[in-house]
């Protein structure tokens, strides 16, 4: 089961899948659940299009993913449903996130750090 809240997805072709193998199998659908986010993607003529919303809108009022695969409700698969900790939905506002992320001083997105693109293949240090 997987949580994203106040998230920026930009230029994917499916931000948000749920189901790893089979269209028609359930099974193999997993608890993904989006909240307040932004997908931000380009179509083929090159214009900009942003949707602001959750996966849990409508079915064919959200981009977050494809309808591959009945969807299960979203639980967290522990014991009594909760999570083990306590948070505070105390997160910046997505419109907000690539100005914070990419910020020179203060960032930690694409261009802030530099990492060898060789080091994103090692699958040991």
């Amino acid at each position: 089961a997987v949580l994203v809240e106040n998230s920026i997805y930009q230029d994917c072709l499916t931000p948000l899948r749920n189901n790893q193998t089979d269209v028609s199998n359930p099974t193999y659908t997993g608890k993904i659940m989006a909240l307040n986010s932004i997908y931000s993607f380009r179509t083929t003529g090159g214009t900009t299009n942003n949707y602001t919303g959750s996966s849990t809108n409508a079915p064919g009022d959200t981009y977050f993913g494809p309808v591959q695969a009945p969807v299960i409700a979203f639980a967290w698969n522990l014991p009594g449903g909760v999570l083990p900790y306590a948070y505070t939905n105390v997160m910046t506002d997505p419109s907000l996130l690539k100005s914070v992320l990419t910020n020179a001083s203060t960032g930690c997105g694409a261009g802030v750090l530099t990492w060898a693109k060789t080091n994103w293949l090692k699958t040991a240090y």
